[in-house]
């Protein structure tokens, strides 16, 4: 027990401590926390135990986010090893747990795996499955949940023997019970092995990462990393990078209708602002999440939200902030951007800077002379840009499966999964204070240009300079790895490392880097070998981000010849406006007869977009190009629906969204050329060549 926080019978407790005990059994709860600022279940904080977690399970860990450490779970294990060893660290013992599974593979466990093979003899790990948090054909192959519907994680039983006077440490045996198999079936194969059925152990040999299953192809560290993680010396690939946006509150900061954004954000400022005039008035050791009011309907909090509330931050609307934004793959919705109201910014500010952004609106400003220019007055305004930066938006460490999506506007953080997002340019504004008055002596303060650099002006006067993102070491690596490549050797530097960019997409894109380097891609930011072919590559990266960022203006999917060339027809209800489907509230799928490959019927070569018109014939190739674990077109219907959120009873619709693009057919449209986009996308992503890597140049950064 822990005697700091029994103090009352600290006594007892340290009486209790001292006895030995040599078996603990136990099925642990799972609680990971509260899961919203706007509750009050937060996992208790128990000082020596979460003390020795940081010292064992944490201090060995590579992982960014050690959060998952403290679940009420791994807790169970840091106290039962610690009371099997003893105030002296020399007990001798068995701990059995029935726990979730999900520390066996997951990047956030590292320490704690290399923990357990510290402080054990021998670790015996029997993998029940049934993961249901993952998607299809996985999600069959996890087999049944074990506890019903009391679990969607991976169950494990765990035995841990402790033996220091053993002559071996850490022998890890592993047995995964299987693919396929129901709850019964499961349950049926526990039951054997306890009577003593034949049951075989697979030795596991731990890596240097911790890692027990899947474990990294080590080639991988020998490419270019796109970034090492702190944005200081030695960079990687890119200067600069960000995850995407996290607002804590997306039904609040994001939808398809501006002017239901705006209410929900006017009705949440009203909100923070009266608790902030109450709260002005108050000791301030008062406890500020116990103060303010909850209900969701009114406001949502955060972290965040709550520092601003403290230190008196006054939150004021404007109509400035509301902005484009991509919310999921092939998805745009509203978001509100203000960085009051934005739970994570991190450097979303320097790839999107909030005053370009609103060139769009303004079509009468008009380019000036001044691009790779070294003078800062002369600048070229934000409306002649062809857009305001690209972005390879990436699955970030701890993803369940690898995938990349090219944006120009700003994107959620779970567009794709844990996104991390990796620019062609970043922004550092002029601070024009320091400008030298005319006449005056210029002692050097203004900031100097690099080579690519672009001086950018926005709608409001303030100016940036654009940085090239690709660092200058990158460029030259990709130089002497290619040194007859005409697009890397370009006079404009700015251009030849836009080709790095592209190049960087087109591989991520690449079916055999991805099946190769698969576990690394799960629990590492990629990195970038030198294919053969380097044209190859950067120009597939190219075609398909002009395909991804373009999406709503490719060409649609759509038959003239009655669906005899593999296209889609559209089949409207008599007497239907062919301009105007009119409202959708659900997409669907076709039904046809249940099958064991298909057992819920579905017919996907049609989708019944409302009681106006279905649309049939999409061919299946369309489905193969996927984001994130979902085909392109199943994101559209996923996300193409009217939502209310359960809590705060916000209504999500998308035919707001349509009703303010000024064409009814919107969403037809959209998926008739999302189609195009994916069978597009395979054509390119399949004629790839293969990799067969180059050697590194001799030129290869300190770090790398």
């Amino acid at each position: 027990m822990d005697q700091s926080v029994f103090t009352a019978n600290s006594e007892r407790v340290r009486r209790q401590n001292e006895q030995p005990i040599t078996v603990i059994i136990a099925n642990p709860p799972y609680s990971a926390g509260q899961k919203s600022a706007n509750e009050n279940n937060a996992n208790d904080h128990y000082e020596t135990l979460d003390g020795r977690i940081m010292e064992t399970y944490a201090a060995t860990s590579r992982a960014a986010h050690k959060g998952q450490l403290y679940d009420s779970y791994i807790r169970a294990f840091r106290w039962a090893s610690d009371r099997i060893a003893g105030i002296n660290r020399e007990g001798k013992g068995l701990i059995g747990f029935v726990s979730n599974g999900g520390w066996l593979d997951n990047i956030a466990f590292d320490g704690f795996r290399k923990a357990l093979c510290a402080e054990f003899s021998d670790i015996y790990v029997f993998n029940l499955r049934g993961n249901q948090r993952t998607k299809r054909e996985e999600s069959r192959r996890e087999g049944g949940k074990v506890f019903g519907s009391g679990s969607r994680s991976t169950i494990a039983i765990t035995l841990l023997i402790r033996d220091p006077d053993a002559d071996h440490q850490g022998t890890v045996h592993y047995h995964d019970i299987g693919d396929y198999l129901s709850r019964e079936e499961k349950l049926e194969m526990v039951n054997e092995a306890v009577n003593g059925e034949e049951f075989e152990w697979r030795t596991v040999t731990p890596d240097e990462h911790g890692d027990w299953l899947a474990q990294r192809d080590d080639s991988f560290d020998r490419f270019a990393p796109l970034a090492l993680g702190k944005l200081k010396p030695p960079l990687g690939l890119f200067a600069t990078y960000s995850l995407g946006i996290s607002t804590n509150r997306d039904y609040y900061s994001y939808g398809y209708s501006k002017t239901e954004v705006e209410k929900n954000i006017r009705r949440l400022i009203n909100t923070y602002t009266s608790e902030l005039v109450r709260w002005k008035g108050l000791d301030k050791l008062s406890n500020i999440k116990q103060f303010v009011i909850k209900d969701i309907h009114l406001i949502k909090w955060s972290v965040s939200l709550y520092d601003q509330l403290r230190k008196g931050t006054r939150i004021v609307y404007s109509d400035d902030y509301l902005v484009k934004s991509v919310y999921r793959p092939f998805t745009k919705r509203w978001l509100y951007y203000d960085p009051h109201l934005i739970e994570r910014m991190l450097k979303n500010a320097n790839l999107f800077p909030l005053n370009l952004l609103a060139k769009a609106d303004d079509p009468h400003h008009v380019s000036e002379q001044g691009q790779n220019s070294n003078e800062l007055d002369a600048v070229i305004k934000a409306s002649s840009l062809p857009f305001i930066n690209r972005v390879i938006d990436v699955s970030g460490v701890g993803n369940t499966g690898f995938s990349c999506l090219m944006s120009e506007e700003i994107i959620c953080l779970d567009a794709v999964q844990k996104g991390q997002c990796f620019p062609l340019y970043w922004y550092e504004p002029i601070d024009d204070s320091m400008k030298v008055p005319e006449g005056e002596l210029d002692l050097g303060d203004a900031p100097t240009l690099k080579p690519g650099d672009l001086i950018v002006e926005a709608k409001s006067g303030e100016r940036f300079i654009r940085h090239d993102a690709i660092t200058d070491d990158a460029l030259r690596v990709f130089r002497e790895a290619y040194p007859s490549n005409r697009t890397l050797h370009a006079d404009d530097v700015s251009k030849a490392k836009e080709g790095v960019f592209y190049y960087v997409y087109g591989l991520l894109n690449s079916p055999e880097y991805r099946e190769r380097f698969s576990t690394n891609l799960r629990k590492e930011l990629p990195r970038i070998p030198f294919a053969a072919d380097f044209e190859a590559y950067q120009l597939a990266g190219r075609r398909l981000a002009a395909l991804h960022v373009n999406y709503e203006k490719v060409e649609r999917c759509l038959s003239i010849d009655g669906g005899n060339d593999g296209r889609i027809v559209e089949d409207w209800s008599e007497g239907t406006d062919h301009s105007d489907p009119g409202n959708v509230h659900k997409l669907r799928f076709g039904r046809t007869a249940k099958t064991q490959d298909n057992p819920q019927g579905k017919d996907k070569t049609t989708i019944a977009v409302n009681r106006n018109v279905s649309l049939h014939g999409i061919p299946d190739e369309a489905y193969r190009y996927e984001v994130s674990g979902r085909s392109a077109i199943e994101w559209i219907m996923d996300q193409y629906q009217v939502r209310t959120d359960g809590k705060s009873g916000i209504i999500n619709d998308p035919n707001d969204w349509v009703r303010e693009s000024g064409n009814p057919r919107y969403i037809v449209d959209l998926l008739e050329s999302v189609v195009t986009v994916s069978i597009e996308t395979m054509k390119i992503v399949d004629s790839l060549p293969p990799l067969n890597e180059q050697t590194n140049p001799s030129f290869w950064p300190m770090g790398w």
